[in-house]
């Protein structure tokens, strides 16, 4: 599986074989997923949770996604959540702090 493209994984999750593919998928990317969530955040905490929701949302959809380029999609779903976490953040502080 690992000598796949990115496309042919992607291919390979509406398969038989999609765990593996999945799997696969997560090892090519999740560390550079990772260390972008955590540039913009600055939490180990924050970034792990950022990279799971992605990998999740990605097998939940794989069925029904139109992707291109696998590593884009990945890399634009983090700077979505990273803008997601720091909109929720700015809320919370807005109710807390008078």
């Amino acid at each position: 599986m690992h000598s796949l493209s990115d496309e042919q994984l992607l291919l390979e999750l509406r398969s038989d074989k999609a765990a593996l593919a999945f799997r696969a998928l997560y090892e090519r990317f999740a560390k550079k997923l990772y260390k972008l969530a955590y540039q913009k955040t600055t939490s180990t905490e924050t970034a792990e949770e950022i990279v799971q929701e992605v990998f999740v949302s990605l097998w939940e959809k794989c069925e029904s996604l139109l992707i291109g380029n696998v590593e884009n999609y990945l890399l634009s779903a983090v700077r979505y959540q990273v803008i997601n976490h720091l909109r929720n953040v700015i809320s919370q502080r807005k109710f807390v702090e008078p």
